[in-house]
């Protein structure tokens, strides 16, 4: 049985091995290059929060960490919990949390794809890694992987792999199992509700077409239904976590809070216009837009995007669209603007795996098409 198992996978053996030992080579690369990220308790910012999180869970429920971090408890007690130092920890958690990242990334495509092509979008996710090209940065501040194994003590790698569980379970219509995903990834990062929008659409757009339109309906709002443990859980946090007042916290106050948000409350109505002012100005003058859009994805995916048929496009939007808009309007939350826009990394990889599929179906029919027996018809 494992031995038929073993041949049936022998390919995603081989790749995944090579993409483990790749993301092992990166990681031991950026330390000794880079250094480990920002010693705990030299600057207050999120990496500090979470490790007090990691030495003590319960203090977010005694008024000792500010939002929105208190709100994301998972990985701080995964951290505390693990019998290593924090620091090793930590390093594990981003580790394989990326690793499984890629594995579900690949089983998602092959759910549309076949193996080649999806193992093209799990080398666009390698890609993602900062590249110089010609002498032009390409790539935005924040490469993929160098972001998510530099800062060690945090939970974006996290949120990346419970993103990826979302979308499988999505496509694979594996409710149950999204439900859990949602409700994990909510004690994660909030972030994870923006894949509800995905979940509701490809729900409405996949409806059975043998049922009539009551039928339909009634399903759509039955499947609905699985929404509602995350959303409870992300509004239960809310109710029962207890924010530290800014105020309290002078290092968080003086030194790191009014630099980022310039004194604002998280996620107020003058912190994002105070964003939206700073994002326009650096459209206009800074030219960020290219790095935005043509930095953050690569010159692969944006060229493979004019492979694909208008109705590819089209269904694309409709299914991606509000997504995409969300993850962009992350900027307006925070100063690490293309570590949000990064976590935009699947919808925008089936792109290019869908221009790229379509090349390859076009070659294969000419080739077929100017075969002997297909021109005597047998």
């Amino acid at each position: 049985m494992y031995k038929e198992k073993i041949i049936k996978y022998k390919v995603e053996i081989v790749i995944f091995s090579i993409f483990f030992f790749y993301l092992l080579v990166v990681r031991m690369t950026i330390p000794i290059f880079q250094g480990w990220g920002y010693p705990i308790g030299k600057w207050v910012i999120d990496w500090d929060y979470y490790a007090r999180m990691s030495q003590d869970i319960f203090l977010i429920f005694k008024s000792q960490i500010i939002k929105p971090f208190c709100y994301r408890p998972l990985v701080p007690l995964i951290g505390g919990l693990l019998p290593f130092d924090l620091e090793t920890n930590y390093s594990l958690i981003n580790f394989f949390a990326i690793y499984f990242t890629g594995v579900f990334l690949y089983f998602t495509l092959r759910l549309k794809f076949n193996k080649s092509i999806s193992i093209f979008g799990l080398f666009v996710f390698c890609y993602l890694n900062y590249i110089p090209t010609a002498g032009i940065e390409l790539f935005p501040e924040y490469a993929f992987f160098h972001a998510l194994f530099y800062e060690v003590y945090n939970v974006d790698s996290m949120t990346l792999f419970f993103l990826m569980c979302c979308f499988y379970c999505i496509f694979s219509s594996k409710r149950k199992l999204y439900s859990i995903s949602l409700v994990l990834g909510v004690l994660v990062k909030e972030f994870i509700l923006i894949t509800i929008p995905v979940y509701l659409i490809y729900e409405y757009m996949e409806r059975g077409t043998n049922e009539n339109e009551k039928e339909k309906t009634n399903t759509f709002l039955i499947n609905a239904l699985y929404i509602i443990p995350g959303i409870l859980t992300y509004f239960i946090i809310l109710a029962i976590v207890i924010p530290q007042p800014l105020i309290a916290d002078a290092r968080a106050y003086m030194v790191w809070y009014i630099q980022v948000y310039e004194g604002n409350d998280y996620g107020s109505i003058g912190m994002i216009m105070k964003w939206v002012e700073k994002r326009i100005n650096q459209i206009l003058y800074e030219f960020r837009l290219l790095k935005w859009t043509v930095g953050s994805w690569g010159i692969t995916l944006l060229a493979l995007c004019f492979f694909n048929k208008k109705d590819v496009l089209v269904k694309w939007i409709k299914l991606y669209g509000l997504f995409m808009v969300l993850i962009y309007s992350q900027m307006l939350l925070g100063a690490a603007e293309t570590k949000y826009i990064h976590q935009g990394f699947y919808p925008m990889i089936f792109l290019g795996a869908s221009g790229l599929n379509r090349i390859y179906e076009s070659f294969s029919n000419y080739i077929i098409k100017r075969t002997f027996f297909y021109r005597l018809k047998i």
